[in-house]
């Protein structure tokens, strides 16, 4: 199975417990936090900013308490995981389908197999707010700081680059960072015309100058990119349909 890179969001209303949980979460590998709060009230919105992989959610709450809550979330699609300084809440935690129950103190061995268990929830849930058409018109990419996201046409998006766990997206004027893997822009991208070359390179099909047997040139600074092996055959059976 091939792990994926996990983003999480933490609601506790003590914030002592939030930045414990942060601690362990910064040292578990592929994952990490992408909002924290301690107020239940705002996490309905920054589920819909931020698409989640996963929400640990403390029970004991004012106003929303993790079960009210999490009843909440399941209409969303997010699983979620349950946290509590009493043991016995286990059951209940589990009578609301809850992912996990982890039991303060929470130790990073715990919570690492909990998170495990969130690579093999079924369905996988999307993990990107955005024009959920078959051919989005636009994406939207998270900004370097606060909850603002950046609104991208994807006729402007040149070609999309991975680097390293991350994906710098190219337009005329702009570069972006998004957070996604290749597999998933590819299949979030899917009938925009921006296809998948390469296993680092998206290319927007609009935006190609010329296509040799290995690699294609943009039209946009005569920018390079090589053709992937396993894209090969489909690079060229488009480009033998679309010959005159």
């Amino acid at each position: 199975m091939n792990t994926q890179h996990i983003k999480i969001g933490l609601v506790d209303d003590e914030k002592p417990a939030l930045d414990i949980l942060k601690k362990l979460i910064e040292e578990t590998p592929n994952a990490e936090v992408i909002f924290y709060t301690t107020n239940p009230d705002q996490v309905l919105e920054l589920c819909e900013i931020s698409s989640p992989d996963v929400l640990i959610i403390d029970i004991h709450m004012p106003g929303f308490n993790g079960i009210v809550l999490s009843g909440i979330i399941k209409s969303k699609n997010i699983p979620v995981i349950l946290t509590s300084g009493h043991p016995l809440d286990a059951r209940e935690a589990f009578e609301v389908d809850a992912l996990d129950f982890l039991s303060k103190p929470i130790s990073i061995h715990k919570l690492s197999k909990a998170l495990f268990k969130v690579n093999n929830h079924a369905p996988q849930y999307g993990r990107l707010n955005l024009d959920t058409s078959p051919n989005p018109d636009y994406v939207f990419v998270k900004a370097n700081k606060g909850y603002a996201y950046i609104k991208i046409n994807t006729n402007d998006i040149m070609f999309i680059k991975a680097s390293g766990h991350y994906a710098d997206i190219f337009t005329k004027t702009f570069k972006y960072t998004s957070n996604l893997s290749m597999e998933e822009l590819s299949r979030i991208l899917t009938n925009t015309g921006i296809i998948r070359v390469h296993k680092s390179y998206l290319v927007n099909l609009d935006n190609i100058k010329s296509i040799s047997s290995r690699e294609i040139i943009l039209a946009e600074k005569n920018l390079t990119v090589p053709i992937g092996e396993t894209f090969r055959k489909n690079i060229h059976s488009l480009t033998k349909s679309k010959t005159i």
